[in-house]
């Protein structure tokens, strides 16, 4: 008769499961387990290896979600839209670009609309395969980020304005100290808090400092909008407060792949959220 180690360490068993099953199972070691006691076990089995599977599917899914990608990238882009005028916000800290924000103004609808792109979308960077769309900024800098960001949306960047996380504070300060315009408090939606700043700052008052403000604000960013394009956003910034501001904020379904995060987003879907938003 066997003992009772060489009869209870069966196929794939542990030495918890061991215990486990001796604890649950009274039979003496010299009969064969009951059928309730053997269908525990099973269970157990099952459950490793769905376990194992998910785990598994962990790097499996990123493989698969880069191929899907891959055919929709292959389409390759469509028309620009001639009425739409897309700037790109852009936050850094320090290699990365931790927040993303696209204003979009619509000089036939005389619409405005913003997308809020999370850092850990995940999108295609040009030479270097799939992976967050932040770090693209750090990989290939300020144009490959626009370059990731138009091949994601099938959307054309016109114009930037980046800024350091470092930098946010005095560029507030500025907007403060200049044209007495506020922070709204914590948790006002993202249209209003606009609207209220955007008053603020277009307000008559504030016009003779506008030339001081941007002194003040302008060795803490970098943009790629001159004096002529400068014009033509003072005249957006006047139809803010007169029109209904859309702010969408991608989402998407997170992924774990090589033990990092994404967000998978429907890219058909926000595709046509770009474009259509402010029509």
């Amino acid at each position: 008769m066997p003992n009772k180690a060489e009869y209870f360490i069966l196929e794939d068993s542990k030495l918890l499961e061991y215990k486990s099953y001796f604890n649950n199972c009274p039979e003496s070691v010299d009969k064969k387990p009951s059928s309730s006691c053997q269908e525990k076990k099973d269970n157990n089995e099952i459950k490793e290896k769905v376990k194992e599977k998910k785990n598994n599917k962990e790097h499996e899914q990123g493989k698969t979600l880069s191929e899907e990608m891959e055919e929709i990238y292959a389409q390759g882009r469509t028309t620009e839209d001639s009425n739409l005028i897309n700037t790109l916000f852009i936050r850094t800290n320090n290699y990365e670009a931790e927040y993303l924000m696209i204003t979009q103004y619509n000089e036939e609808s005389e619409k405005i609309g913003m997308i809020i792109l999370p850092k850990e979308t995940y999108a295609k960077i040009p030479t270097r395969g799939y992976n967050q769309l932040g770090t693209s900024y750090g990989a290939l800098g300020i144009e490959g980020l626009i370059t990731s960001i138009e091949m994601l949306l099938d959307i054309d960047i016109h114009y930037y304005v980046k800024i350091s996380r470092s930098s946010v504070r005095e560029i507030m300060h500025a907007f403060e100290s200049q044209l007495g315009v506020k922070t709204p408090p914590a948790g006002t939606p993202a249209d209003e808090a606009i609207t209220q700043m955007t008053t603020d700052i277009i307000s008559v008052r504030n016009i003779p400092k506008y030339i001081s403000l941007i002194l003040e604000v302008k060795p803490h960013l970098h943009t790629n909008i001159g004096p002529t394009e400068a014009l033509s956003h003072r005249k957006i910034l006047y139809k803010i407060p007169n029109t209904t501001v859309k702010v969408k904020e991608i989402e998407g379904e997170k992924i774990k792949t090589n033990n990092k995060e994404y967000l998978s987003i429907d890219i058909l879907k926000w595709r046509k959220k770009a474009k259509k938003m402010t029509y």
